[in-house]
């Protein structure tokens, strides 16, 4: 009758459907964007330890989730708002089948919230720390997280 149910009106409906999304969504770049570099999408969990005159300790140790990274910091999804105004954070990447752990001091630079409940922090890394240079305690916790993570994938 109407043919409402052709293939040629569905395909018909999906795109002014995809162009009507594509015009409303909000593609424009903000006038004013003071960032250096690009961030990138990346949804990783982070081990972050309060940094208060140069000491820091595993019993203090937070995780959060980051959002987006760019070469100067990165922005993370955590539960409370930060206990300190800088962090040593931590990475660890399972990828390749080699586990790296990526440290980095970083200092708070915005805090707000994101939803019920979650704050998100925005992080400007200072220095790069070498798995060998992390205090002896959160290297064997990281280094814990690791064996726990291949004791968890071993029967994959």
């Amino acid at each position: 009758m109407f043919g409402l149910f052709s293939t040629k009106k569905k395909n018909g409906c999906s795109i002014r459907l995809r162009r009507l999304i594509d015009r409303t969504a909000n593609w424009r770049i903000p006038e004013v964007e003071t960032r250096e570099t690009e961030r990138c999408k990346r949804t990783l969990p982070i081990f972050l330890t309060p940094w208060r005159d140069k000491k820091t300790t595993a019993q203090e140790m937070e995780t959060g989730i980051s959002v987006d990274m760019s070469d100067n910091g990165l922005r993370v999804l955590m539960l409370r708002y930060p206990k300190a105004s800088s962090y040593l954070i931590s990475i660890i990447n399972m990828e390749d089948g080699s586990p790296e752990i990526y440290s980095f001091l970083a200092d708070v630079c915005s805090c707000e919230k994101f939803a019920p409940g979650i704050v998100s922090m925005g992080l400007r890394t200072s220095m790069s720390v070498e798995a060998s240079e992390l205090p002896p305690d959160v290297r064997i916790f990281l280094q814990a997280q690791i064996a726990e993570f291949a004791i968890a994938h071993s029967h994959d």
